[in-house]
């Protein structure tokens, strides 16, 4: 009797255990395409953006999209510790977007602040325009 209940726990140790790697198997291939899905979705994203603009990616996203389709070719196991080799990759794709983001607002900003052509552009501080209110008066209307 002792035998037959030793050899049905060990049985259901080992059910409980091929079930747990299975669930933990299936938790970590849904993760991953979960993660392919929502990049390819990001990448779908930018390359209409800028196609609609009649403009190429920038060079950085498109390395950044590349190293991604690289690791996802590849199924990594997760060390502890260690950085996940996705994360990094998802980290330099949105560092690439980010900056590509930020020149294009900033080219924009510089070209808005511009003087139009022919005109001069004269910037002054609250105390400078305080202290002006005599002068423009009689500089204006000559």
């Amino acid at each position: 009797m002792d035998i037959l209940l030793l050899i049905l726990s060990g049985l259901l140790m080992a059910f409980f255990l091929a079930t747990w790697s299975g669930a933990k198997s299936y938790s970590e291939k849904g993760r991953l395409q979960g993660m392919e899905e929502a990049t390819r979705d990001i990448v779908r994203g930018l390359s209409s953006h800028y196609k609609l603009q009649g403009r190429t990616i920038p060079e950085r996203v498109a390395k950044a999209v590349e190293g991604i389709n690289t690791v996802f070719q590849k199924r990594w196991k997760r060390r502890k510790g260690a950085t996940d080799p996705y994360h990094t990759q998802l980290w330099l794709l949105g560092e690439a977007a980010g900056e590509a983001c930020w020149l294009k607002g900033h080219a924009a900003g510089v070209r808005r602040k511009a003087p139009e052509k022919g005109r001069i552009r004269v910037d002054l501080s609250l105390n400078e325009l305080c202290g002006s209110a005599g002068w423009h008066i009689s500089a204006f209307n000559i």
